[in-house]
């Protein structure tokens, strides 16, 4: 696939993950950094779950840093599969397909672990904080099928400043505690119609959210 213009801090990444491509073998599947890389994003927020399905829960702070350092092991090797498939000249459909696929269900991920970071809890916040964060992947992916170009940012914005911004909410809830964020974000009140979901569809937001997780995928 063609991807988009790099960012200011992708030009600057890009000299570590060339440096991080560079250690792994010519014989290692691109697919399997893939693969690794997701299973550490999915771990991030197991970690989490294993305390709470509420996302209102204080966790411990070793749990936010542990996240943190999963998550930046996910951004580093998602930004290396590339660069290992065109190294071994092994890029395919199935690749890009394995990539983007499990991108979507990170991206998910990654909402639930900032969402649970401000103890969203199981409210309309939550669910609009959810539908926000995933249009933005939607939309990427749809553009492509049109314009043959996977556009990852929005001027010097883009996937890469979304994840360190992440990893960042992450760090500082680990170091600070939860009440860090307090009053902080999401103080605006929510007069959308909220009860929706259970009104007409009869059920709660965590099932909104996972039936639409399945929809993405």
């Amino acid at each position: 696939y063609i991807s988009g213009e790099y960012t200011f801090l992708d030009n600057i990444l890009n000299h570590y993950w060339e440096g991080v491509s560079k250690l792994f073998p010519s014989f290692m599947a691109p697919n399997l950094i893939t693969l690794i890389g997701f299973t550490c994003m999915v771990a991030s927020y197991l970690i989490m779950l294993s305390e709470d399905r509420s996302f209102s829960q204080t966790l411990p702070s070793e749990k936010f840093l542990i996240a943190g350092l999963l998550q930046f092991i996910y951004q580093t090797f998602d930004a290396v599969d590339g660069k290992q498939a065109r190294k071994t000249k092994s890029s395919s459909p199935l690749g890009q397909l394995l990539d983007h696929g499990l991108d979507s269900i990170a991206s998910g991920l990654i909402s639930c672990t900032v969402s649970q970071s401000f103890r969203l809890g199981t409210s309309p916040k939550l669910f609009w904080f959810y539908i926000i964060t995933q249009c933005s992947f939607f939309v990427s992916q749809w553009s492509e099928i049109h314009t043959e170009v996977l556009q990852t940012n929005v001027g010097q914005f883009g996937v890469t400043e979304a994840e360190l911004l992440t990893i960042f909410v992450l760090v500082m809830t680990g170091l600070r505690g939860q009440g860090f964020w307090d009053g902080k974000f999401f103080e605006l009140p929510m007069k959308l119609p909220g009860p929706i979901f259970k009104d007409i569809f009869d059920f709660d937001y965590l099932d909104a959210i996972s039936y639409l997780s399945l929809i993405h995928i």
